[in-house]
């Protein structure tokens, strides 16, 4: 013993003193937030114009952090375009421009911490006449089975988003969508369909209508002999007076991919409707005034149904007087 004491304190004691110090500690402290918006781009100009697009040059802005990118906003549809920072020229070209429409812009510079800058002068731009017609689109078989076929097809066209008819064996199938392909349901097994396809452009020229495609949906699995799964829900009810809505919840199958299961829809009986293609709702109408018993019947592709899932309502207003 040197006649000193040794000052003894408890663990938690100097568990909170360390926190304290590391609470406090400058070096430890979070940096501070970064405030400092870029400049503002300078003299944005509109450069070239297309029936669908719009370019622009504009003088670089600078940031104290050195990483921003450029927004140019479209005022007249609220719309906007990323640019990185490397660039001072921007040729947009977006479905909402359109031919003979008039549309102002500005540009952005906005850091990232999410600073954005003053807007820049704002330029104006009319969009020239589509004088450009459509090619034929190129028609290919993307993909087949026993009741379904999908198509996918180009064109070649100013309009980056013209829209398509699309006919099935003569008749169409589809109208109005830019989509450039579809899958085609409820076919027959062992069938063979015509497809062709016509491209209209914004300004109102249309393609010539397409090579046809002829394709032939695959045979039914000779294996296959098990249903789908039942509905395992079915809810909804009537809208008004003869009209019901109903969902369902989605079949399974062993073989038949989900997309692909057909639900036959009886009334009292009577077949009025099918779907596919995962769309498990339907609106219908009843056939006669009283009772009527809805049955939803999953189908799969090599033609096995499983056991209807069913609800009954009572209606009105089916049968005219």
């Amino acid at each position: 013993m040197n006649g000193r004491l040794t000052p003894r304190f408890p663990a938690h004691a100097l568990t909170l003193a360390a926190a304290l110090v590391l609470a406090f500690s400058p070096a430890l402290a979070a940096p501070p937030k970064d405030r400092t918006a870029p400049t503002t781009p300078t003299s944005l100009t509109v450069t070239g114009t297309t029936a669908y697009s719009v370019s622009f040059a504009w003088g670089a802005s600078t940031d104290n952090s050195g990483s921003f990118s450029y927004r140019i906003v479209n005022r007249t549809w609220g719309t906007d375009a990323v640019i990185p920072r490397t660039q001072t020229t921007f040729t947009w070209v977006a479905s909402n421009l359109h031919p003979q429409q008039a549309y102002s812009f500005q540009i952005y510079a906005v850091d990232a911490a999410n600073n954005w800058s003053k807007p820049s002068n704002t330029v104006s731009a009319t969009l020239p006449p589509d004088s450009t017609t459509p090619q034929a689109p190129q028609l290919s078989l993307t993909d087949s089975g026993p009741t379904h076929l999908s198509l996918a097809w180009t064109t070649q066209d100013d309009d980056p988003t013209p829209t398509y008819l699309v006919f099935l064996n003569g008749t169409v199938l589809r109208s109005g969508s830019s989509v450039a392909s579809i899958i085609v349901p409820l076919l027959a097994p062992e069938t063979t369909y015509t497809f062709t396809v016509q491209a209209r452009d914004d300004g109102g020229h249309w393609s010539p209508v397409s090579a046809p495609l002829t394709a032939t949906t695959d045979a039914s699995d000779p294996n296959d002999r098990t249903p789908p799964t039942t509905p395992a829900a079915l809810w909804g009810g009537v809208v008004e007076n003869c009209e019901v809505i109903f969902y369902w919840s989605a079949s399974s199958d062993d073989v038949t991919p989900a997309q692909f299961i057909r639900y036959d829809v009886f009334v009292n009986g009577q077949y009025i409707d099918s779907t596919t293609l995962g769309y498990n709702q339907v609106d219908e109408y009843g056939i006669v005034d009283g009772s009527n018993r809805f049955e939803i019947v999953a189908v799969d592709e090599a033609g096995n149904a499983a056991a209807p899932v069913a609800a009954t309502v009572d209606l009105i207003g089916c049968v005219t007087p």
